[in-house]
């Protein structure tokens, strides 16, 4: 993933920048939405397409958007389902930091009460690798 990151890092910050100018479009109070939920609030089809191509150069197969705080979490893979599951995503913190940070998500030995894991390795600035085993 940080590979991908690194070599589509004008991307991520094209979707960054999009996305701040299209939050001006969607009520204060909006819940976290996808592209669907964008082109519904009066984002362009033709923008919407835009964020679509991103998407696919990226790897991404999920996106979710917070108006509320401008969070952005991107779907890479999921494996399993239900409370056996995890999943690994971009995610872009737009203020303060991430919750839990850890050094290395692929080696990281959760406490024995540690449940449900969530946990985050920062790539660069604002952008994560975020893991939940939920």
């Amino acid at each position: 993933m940080i590979a991908t990151f690194r070599s589509h890092e004008a991307d991520f910050d094209s979707l960054v920048a999009m996305l701040d100018s299209d939050r001006k479009l969607l009520p204060a109070a909006a819940l976290p939405m996808g592209l669907d939920g964008l082109e519904a609030a009066g984002v362009d089809k033709a923008r919407v397409e835009a964020y679509r191509g991103i998407l696919v150069r990226i790897g991404a197969t999920g996106f979710r958007f917070f108006p509320k705080y401008g969070n952005i979490s991107l779907l890479v893979s999921a494996l399993g389902l239900g409370p056996s599951g995890s999943t690994k995503s971009f995610f872009y913190v737009a203020s303060g930091d991430a919750y839990h940070i850890v050094a290395d998500i692929d080696h990281y030995i959760p406490k024995p009460d540690e449940y449900p894991v969530e946990i985050d390795r920062r790539i660069k600035g604002k952008w994560f690798i975020h893991y939940d085993a939920t």
